[in-house]
């Protein structure tokens, strides 16, 4: 047997009935009075098929430019169905309860305020701080609460032990990639620490954590060291062939000393490609 529910979901579910329940839940919303009638200007044929069979009219007039649903007959219909004892049913049956937007605000901005007293780690710049982590959690409390518990996880259970970045957020967070530098709590980290943004590498040595040294590179071509070492040795030979050369952050643990009055630098790889092909005779280096 269906509930007066169900029977709501499955009348006024239809797409036809959009425009309807965002009108009535809109109103409740803002706290205002259901108007007394609901019109519907330039209905396709679906809203005025429905609107006509809910409300008994014929359809004399299919292209009419509006449609009018009197507030007063439509709950009387529904009423006498059994369907529900007032309008703010329709929308609630289908999407969910309607909750005033000013008592929203206000348990929202509790919310974060009971986040904030119960903090127990102060950040560098308070006020950076909290409004950050509001954007970072699309004001939303849940949210918060999710980052704040993420970030108290990192703050105490970090270990110069875990090395990398890597480590720590797989150890931590079960996903190792949970502090990229494009990431929510990633960027938290730096707001709590008032840490320049951008400057990755830098928070993680505030962590006691470096970044891994085999994915930041630079690519170049013609690029000779004086250096014997072999990193700076294997460069040079590909310099002077002019082959183009990738090289990791670890290839410079020990110092490389650039061979070259002036060097060249692009952004894209095709670019230091095409100098190749054309034997260009300046070293080249390429940022990506």
């Amino acid at each position: 047997m269906q509930t007066t529910d169900t029977r709501l979901r499955e009348l006024f579910g239809d797409p036809a009935w959009d425009w309807l329940r965002e009108r009535i839940r809109k109103a409740l919303e803002l706290e205002r009075p259901l108007p007394v009638r609901f019109v519907r200007k330039n209905p396709s044929e679906a809203e005025l098929r429905a609107g006509h069979s809910l409300m008994g009219r014929s359809l004399q007039s299919p292209k009419s430019k509006s449609l009018s649903v009197p507030r007063d007959e439509l709950l009387a219909i529904l009423q006498a169905a059994g369907l529900c004892d007032d309008l703010r049913a329709i929308p609630e049956a289908v999407e969910g309860l309607i909750q005033p937007r000013a008592a929203l605000r206000r348990e929202r901005q509790t919310a974060w305020e009971d986040l904030r007293a119960s903090w127990s780690h102060p950040p560098d710049e308070p006020e950076l701080f909290w409004q950050g982590l509001r954007r970072l959690a699309n004001q939303d409390p849940d949210s918060g609460t999710r980052l704040l518990a993420d970030l108290d996880l990192l703050l105490r259970e970090v270990s110069p032990g875990d090395q990398l970045p890597t480590r720590a957020a797989a150890r931590l967070f079960g996903n190792s990639h949970a502090l990229d530098s494009d990431r929510p709590l990633t960027r938290l980290l730096a707001l709590h620490t008032n840490h320049p943004p951008g400057d990755t590498r830098g928070l993680w040595c505030r962590l006691g954590l470096t970044s891994d040294e085999v994915s930041s590179t630079v690519l170049t071509l013609g690029l000779p060291f004086s250096d014997r070492h072999a990193s700076a040795r294997a460069a040079t030979e590909l310099a002077e062939a002019r082959i183009p050369h990738r090289m990791l952050l670890r290839h410079f643990r020990e110092p490389c000393t650039p061979v070259a009055e002036a060097v060249y630098v692009c952004e894209n790889p095709a670019v230091l490609e095409a100098a190749a092909d054309l034997a260009f005779p300046y070293p080249v280096i390429c940022t990506e």
